[in-house]
């Protein structure tokens, strides 16, 4: 998907190390937000929401001290998860699509097709869409099954990164069909080396 970027050589590093960096900072923010508001912790997970493995409700129900406020921050909270996996979905089905336009996947002629109509890859949506429904299903059986499935997901894809940078610097330091740093103007190199 690179290819389809303008100046993919320095946009893309620079926007995984804004993405990166700037997601660690806020994230940092909210943990210490919601661990300066937790009052106990002991009672909001064993909360009825607690035990259902949604602590922060309780958590804002209490630092609230309001219903109605509480409702509120966990209706934004609803909203992001909503754009978020509107987001997923458009990228993950976007990647199944330039898999299967590059023969990369099984029943590729199918993944790669796009409506005439709409130009969305409704084949590749549909795809991804039943991959999420089945992987939700596995907590209906066990929630601990669940966090394993969702933690595996999570540690590949800090592992792409991480493995996708590391051989991006491994290359561009040694001769090869990577650009060079000597070649490359100063910006662009240092975003490289960063990520």
């Amino acid at each position: 998907m690179a290819k389809e970027i303008h100046s993919a050589n320095l946009v893309i590093p620079w926007c995984m190390l804004t993405t990166t960096v700037l997601n660690g900072i806020l994230g940092f923010a909210i943990l210490l937000a919601i661990l300066f508001v937790t009052t106990d912790i002991s009672s909001a997970l064993s909360s009825p929401t607690g035990t259902l493995g949604f602590p922060f409700t309780d958590i804002f129900r209490s630092a609230t001290n309001s219903l109605p406020g509480a409702t509120a921050m966990i209706c934004i909270i609803i909203i992001m998860d909503i754009c978020a996996a509107v987001a997923f979905l458009a990228t993950s089905s976007r990647i199944v699509f330039a898999f299967g336009r590059d023969k990369g996947l099984p029943f590729w002629q199918t993944m790669a097709k796009v409506q005439p109509d709409s130009k969305i890859p409704i084949y590749a949506i549909m795809v991804i869409a039943l991959v999420s429904y089945v992987i939700g299903l596995i907590n209906i059986g066990s929630a601990t099954a669940f966090n394993a499935v969702v933690s595996v997901g999570v540690s590949s894809l800090y592992a792409s990164y991480v493995l996708t940078e590391a051989m991006l610097l491994y290359h561009r330091c040694i001769p090869g069909n990577i650009q060079h740093a000597k070649h490359m103007n100063k910006e662009n190199w240092h975003a490289n080396e960063l990520v």
